[in-house]
C-alpha cells in the first residue's frame, strides 16, 4: 500500500467515524474597500464547503480582567483536494464557530490527507 493510499484511508476512516452533516468551510484574510479610500480586513470564503472530521482534544477556562474566558483545541482530518493550500492564516468556519489554525500537517507527506491543529473561540 503507498503512502497515498495509506494517508488517504486514515483520514477517509477519520471522517466517515467523525463527520457531522455541516460541512466545514475555509476562510482566508483579506483586504476590502471600507467605502473611505481605505482597506479593511475581512474573510473571504476559498472554494466550496468540504467533508472533515471535527474532533475535540482539550479545553480550558481562565479568568481575565474579571472576565471568563475559555478555548477548546480540535483536530481538523479532511482529504479536501486544496487543502495543501492552507496556512496558519486561514481559519475553518464550522457550525457557525471560528476556528484559529495553529498548525497543518500533510499525513504520511502522501498529499492525500491532512491534519490541522485549531482552536476554537479565539480572535482571528
Amino acid at each position: 500500500m503507498s503512502i497515498y493510499t495509506s494517508s488517504r484511508s486514515l483520514a477517509t476512516a477519520l471522517i466517515t467515524k467523525f463527520q457531522n452533516e455541516n460541512l466545514i468551510t475555509l476562510e482566508r484574510a483579506t483586504n476590502a474597500a471600507d467605502g473611505y479610500g481605505g482597506l479593511e480586513d475581512t474573510w473571504a470564503t476559498v472554494g466550496v464547503p468540504f467533508k472533515a472530521a471535527v474532533i475535540p482534544s482539550s479545553g480550558g477556562e481562565s479568568v481575565n480582567a474579571d472576565r471568563l474566558d475559555y478555548n477548546m483545541t480540535h483536530k481538523v482530518y479532511t482529504t479536501f483536494a486544496d487543502a495543501n493550500t492552507v496556512t496558519t492564516k486561514d481559519r475553518f468556519v464550522f457550525r457557525g464557530k471560528y476556528f484559529a489554525i495553529h498548525s497543518t500537517k500533510n499525513i504520511a507527506e502522501g498529499d492525500a490527507a491532512f491534519s490541522f491543529d485549531c482552536e476554537e473561540g479565539v480572535s482571528t
